[in-house]
Protein backbone atom coordinates (compact mmCIF):
# COMPACT_ATOMS: atom_id res chain seq x y z
CA UNK A 1 0.00 0.00 0.00
CA UNK A 2 1.47 3.36 -0.97
CA UNK A 3 1.74 6.35 1.35
CA UNK A 4 -1.13 8.12 -0.37
CA UNK A 5 -3.34 5.04 -0.17
CA UNK A 6 -2.50 4.60 3.52
CA UNK A 7 -3.40 8.19 4.37
CA UNK A 8 -6.64 7.89 2.39
CA UNK A 9 -7.48 4.62 4.17
CA UNK A 10 -6.77 6.23 7.56
CA UNK A 11 -9.20 9.04 6.76
CA UNK A 12 -11.88 6.57 5.68
CA UNK A 13 -11.45 4.48 8.82
CA UNK A 14 -11.57 7.51 11.10
CA UNK A 15 -14.70 8.74 9.29
CA UNK A 16 -16.40 5.38 9.84
CA UNK A 17 -15.84 5.35 13.61
CA UNK A 18 -16.72 8.98 14.13
CA UNK A 19 -20.17 10.40 14.83
CA UNK A 20 -22.71 10.40 12.02
CA UNK A 21 -26.29 11.56 11.91
CA UNK A 22 -27.57 8.31 10.42
CA UNK A 23 -26.46 6.12 13.30
CA UNK A 24 -29.13 5.05 15.72
CA UNK A 25 -26.84 3.80 18.47
CA UNK A 26 -24.68 6.14 20.53
CA UNK A 27 -22.37 3.23 21.42
CA UNK A 28 -20.52 3.49 18.11
CA UNK A 29 -19.60 7.17 18.45
CA UNK A 30 -16.04 6.60 19.58
CA UNK A 31 -14.32 9.84 18.54
CA UNK A 32 -15.61 13.29 17.82
CA UNK A 33 -14.18 15.29 14.91
CA UNK A 34 -11.63 17.13 17.05
CA UNK A 35 -10.28 13.89 18.52
CA UNK A 36 -10.13 12.20 15.10
CA UNK A 37 -8.19 15.15 13.67
CA UNK A 38 -5.77 15.02 16.61
CA UNK A 39 -5.18 11.30 16.03
CA UNK A 40 -4.62 11.82 12.31
CA UNK A 41 -2.21 14.71 12.98
CA UNK A 42 -0.25 12.56 15.44
CA UNK A 43 0.00 9.68 12.98
CA UNK A 44 1.17 12.05 10.25
CA UNK A 45 4.04 13.39 12.38
CA UNK A 46 5.02 10.00 13.78
CA UNK A 47 4.27 7.02 11.56
CA UNK A 48 3.76 8.60 8.15
CA UNK A 49 6.79 10.86 8.51
CA UNK A 50 8.97 7.75 8.37
CA UNK A 51 6.74 5.70 6.06
CA UNK A 52 9.31 5.40 3.26
CA UNK A 53 11.90 4.15 5.76
CA UNK A 54 9.51 1.49 7.09
CA UNK A 55 8.62 0.49 3.56
CA UNK A 56 12.30 0.13 2.65
CA UNK A 57 13.16 -1.83 5.79
CA UNK A 58 10.30 -4.31 5.67
CA UNK A 59 9.57 -4.74 1.97
CA UNK A 60 12.83 -4.37 0.07
CA UNK A 61 14.95 -7.31 -0.99
CA UNK A 62 18.19 -7.69 0.91
CA UNK A 63 21.46 -9.32 0.05
CA UNK A 64 22.15 -12.51 1.90
CA UNK A 65 25.55 -12.40 3.55
CA UNK A 66 27.14 -15.80 4.06
CA UNK A 67 29.89 -15.90 6.63
CA UNK A 68 31.98 -19.03 6.46
CA UNK A 69 34.68 -20.34 8.73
Amino acid sequence: MSLEESIKWLGEVMAEIGPTHSQKSEDWNIFDVKQANAIIDYLKISLFQHYKLYEFMFYSAREEIVIGT
